[in-house]
């Protein structure tokens, strides 16, 4: 599956010069890879440099494997949105590379993994290749993380080609990896090792720079989840539970980051409970008991067809007992319960990431559920069948639904 991200803008691009810390950059690799690190850094990198930056990532999908792309803005002026181009491309998966050359408009970069299978016919983009099996060869990593590690080859080009300077990224590194410097030296070698070869074997050709700038004094740098996790902590939660993939660690590790602002000052105890479960289905249960014991809980999952709106979904702060209501959501309707977004309810899917209906070698019904869960206060009723649910009728009764 691929996904054009970039659009096509190119009689757009006539005349067009970009300038010094004014483009933006597209890494596109696989969910699951470890480029969420080497992304951080790059921006972390520009925002100590003074330079406004902001950054977006898109997966389709949150299985490990399939791609992902994460655009990088760097802002003289201090713009936060998508820009309509995207200058410099980075192409470090497979399954994607011929589309993303493409996609590059005239005048852009191609920052490419030599070791993929591609060909470039374009004469109008600047390319430059890097083997990266063969730079990675030059350092001893363990192999564990070898794989990840070899996507900070990017963070090298991207400091060789464009100017940040190493102490900059070392310091980077330090920050995404709350001051521990063993694993900040790991990555930092891989990130040298990149630099060197960058400079013994390539030449600058494009007009793409990076250079200090004031523009961040007095500001700071948070991702979403951050905010998020701020938000929820602030808001009174005493019991997190969740399952780990992405996006939904990164929020629950945030809090983790954050526990210090909820300790007890008497006994010095934390007052927040976070708790793995073994799947979203068991963090739904954990919620729900929390909830009914009077406890502020809450999950975290990522989007799903049941919430359109949303890249991370809330399942809610309980308050009190819930009530619970189980009934089918057929073929991921677009259709939200007419009541989602009325105050005291919500809806919390049970799978927040259905692949298709029905699931092969499962429970139809089971996989179709949704629970419907209401705070304090609200009456139960019934939902209707317009509002794009289908009520249950058996347990151990279950119709064949149309695809």
């Amino acid at each position: 599956m691929v996904i054009n991200v970039q659009p096509d803008v190119n009689a757009h691009m006539v005349g067009y010069e970009p300038g010094t810390n004014d483009f933006a950059l597209m890494v596109a690799t696989k969910n699951g890879s470890g480029s969420q690190t080497s992304n951080v850094v790059i921006i972390r990198s520009l925002f100590k440099m003074g330079i406004p930056v902001s950054g977006k990532n898109l997966f389709p999908s949150n299985i490990k494997g399939l791609p992902t792309w994460y655009t990088i803005r760097a802002s003289k002026d201090g713009y936060t949105a998508r820009r309509a181009t995207t200058e410099v491309c980075v192409a470090f998966n497979q399954d994607t590379v011929t589309e993303d050359i493409a996609n590059i408009p005239p005048g852009g970069v191609l920052i490419a993994n030599k070791d993929l299978k591609y060909r470039v016919d374009r004469t109008d983009i600047t390319v430059y290749e890097y083997p990266v099996k063969e730079i990675m060869s030059n350092g001893d990593f363990p192999k564990d993380f070898a794989d990840r590690i070899a996507n900070m080859v990017y963070v090298g080009a991207v400091c060789h080609l464009f100017g940040i300077p190493l102490d900059i990224a070392y310091n980077a590194l330090l920050d995404q990896f709350n001051g521990k410097e063993k694993p900040a030296r790991m990555n930092f070698h891989a990130i040298q090792l990149a630099y060197d070869w960058s400079k013994d074997n390539l030449e600058k050709r494009d007009p793409f720079l990076i250079e200090p700038m004031d523009k961040t004094a007095g500001k700071i740098l948070i991702e979403g989840n951050d905010a998020g996790a701020l938000g929820a902590l602030f808001g009174g939660v005493t019991v997190v539970a969740w399952y780990p993939i992405t996006p939904s660690t990164s929020l629950v590790d945030n809090i983790l980051n954050h526990l210090s602002l909820r300790r007890d000052p008497e006994t010095g105890k934390n007052t927040v409970a976070v708790v793995q479960a073994e799947d979203e289905l068991a963090a739904a249960g954990m919620i729900i008991g929390a909830g009914w014991a009077g406890a502020r809980a809450m999950t975290t999952t990522s989007r799903s067809r049941h919430q359109p709106d949303g890249g991370i979904h809330w399942s809610g702060l309980f308050r009190g007992n819930p009530d619970g209501h189980l009934g089918h959501h057929p073929h991921g309707s677009k259709h939200r319960p007419a009541d989602a977004h009325q105050p005291g309810r919500f809806a919390l899917p049970l799978y927040p990431q259905p692949r298709r209906y029905p699931p092969r070698g499962s429970d139809p019904g089971q996989r179709r559920r949704m629970l419907r869960v209401r705070l304090e206060g609200a009456r139960p009723r019934r939902r209707s069948p317009d509002a794009g649910v289908r009520h249950e009728r058996s347990r151990h009764r279950h119709e064949p639904m149309a695809e």
